[in-house]
């Protein structure tokens, strides 16, 4: 199964027109591990970490995680 939140970060963090700088301030996860999950170096984030980048880009988890945005 394909997780979609690489992609949809990016996507709706654009769409919202915030600097990952200023998603890290709302969300207080760093701006490397902003950076490294739009850029998908790494693969392994907490439940918390995706959740509270949903919350901050007005989604579901469920859409965040699973779905097209």
């Amino acid at each position: 199964m394909e997780l979609k939140y690489y992609k949809n970060l990016k996507k709706l963090r654009i769409e919202k027109s915030l600097t990952i700088k200023e998603l890290s301030k709302i969300t207080g996860i760093s701006e490397r591990v902003i950076e490294n999950i739009e850029d998908q170096l790494t693969s392994n984030h907490s439940i918390d970490k995706i959740a509270k980048l949903a919350e901050a880009l007005d989604v579901s988890v469920d859409d965040f995680v699973n779905k097209d945005l």
